[in-house]
């Protein structure tokens, strides 16, 4: 609730409070008349109440005319995610993997579906908080063809730890999170979407590395504020031994897929051996880290039809960029 200080007292709460209705009036209902330019893209496994939850705040927030499109990544229980989009959604599709396949597939799989130009990519436990200039983005893209990808604010329900410092303002960044953002859709699909092959897990900065090799920016928006509704049950947690094995293959293929072979294999060992030692779930799991880095190798050779290994020039570009952005990100944190 916004209150208005003044000597006018409750006349002047009622105009402020007033506003304020037309204001998110006003901004859902642009947004809801894009629905023929932008839809929402979720993928899911295993968790239709959290996604419940999900859709509902969505609703909340003036988005429920916009498509909705999820990707079931063969849960127990493929039903229970049907039956609530059906009951949830006027006119949500739900596609079923018969077999598991993780994010980046599945990601590719909505992106080819939802026949927009846009799309929002949430994941099932994100939500709007804010949408700020979420409308202007979709109407204004013309202007801004590079920008493929516009990354929201991302806040954690609980702790509200932050993605990205607060002190930051809007500007091109050499990264995102795929579960919060809005994706400019034809220039995903140009570059070839995700890789497949990568399940999840380092998938978002490889995407970023051919978006910059074909001139494209991801561009960081903190008036779009999501809030991350993040928590595992008994169920749902994560097999650490494949999260750490995928972590350690997929950071290896990230140089080796978009670097001259004599940097990115170098590099990519080294990173991914340093894995190894991480402490923020103790030492284990050395054998699937182990097999990850080498899984990694192997990947190398058995895709390199697939590698699009950017020219040193550009790398270097790409390099500074980079370490540019983890500047401003460190001193305003």
């Amino acid at each position: 609730m916004y209150w208005c200080r003044s000597g006018e007292g409750f006349l002047s709460f009622d105009i402020c409070a007033t506003a304020k209705y037309r204001s998110d009036m006003s901004e859902a209902s642009s947004i809801n008349n894009l629905s023929s330019k932008c839809a929402i893209l979720i993928p899911t496994r295993n968790r239709p109440e959290r996604l419940r939850e999900t859709l509902s705040r969505l609703r909340e927030e003036g988005l429920g005319n916009l498509p909705l499109w999820v990707y079931d990544d063969c849960s127990d229980d493929p039903q229970a995610v049907k039956s609530m989009i059906e009951a949830g959604w006027a006119g949500g599709q739900v596609v079923r993997g018969e077999m598991r396949v993780g994010q980046a597939q599945g990601r590719n799989v909505l992106l080819r579906a939802c026949q927009t130009d846009f799309a929002i990519m949430l994941d099932d436990d994100q939500y709007f908080l804010e949408t700020g200039n979420l409308n202007e983005h979709i109407l204004s893209h013309a202007d801004h063809s590079e920008r493929s990808i516009v990354q929201f604010q991302s806040i954690i329900k609980g702790t509200g730890e932050v993605a990205i410092p607060k002190g930051v303002g809007p500007q091109p960044v050499s990264s995102f999170m795929g579960g919060s953002i809005l994706a400019h859709v034809p220039s995903i699909l140009k570059v070839g979407g995700y890789r497949d092959f990568f399940v999840y897990g380092s998938e978002e900065p490889d995407l970023v590395m051919r978006l910059w090799a074909q001139g494209f920016q991801v561009w960081y928006d903190p008036s779009i504020v999501v809030e991350h509704n993040q928590s595992y049950s008994a169920e749902e947690r994560r097999d650490l031994r494949e999260y750490d094995y995928l972590y350690a293959r997929n950071i290896l293929l990230l140089h080796t897929m978009n670097m001259p072979l004599w940097v990115g294999l170098p590099v990519g060992i080294a990173r991914s051996a340093r894995r190894l030692f991480y402490r923020r779930r103790g030492l284990g799991n050395y054998a699937a880290k182990t097999m990850g880095l080498l899984s990694g190798i192997c990947t190398t050779f058995s895709k390199w039809s697939e590698r699009t290994p950017l020219p040193m020039q550009k790398l270097q570009s790409f390099w500074r960029f980079s370490r540019a952005w983890n500047e401003t990100r460190s001193r305003n944190f």
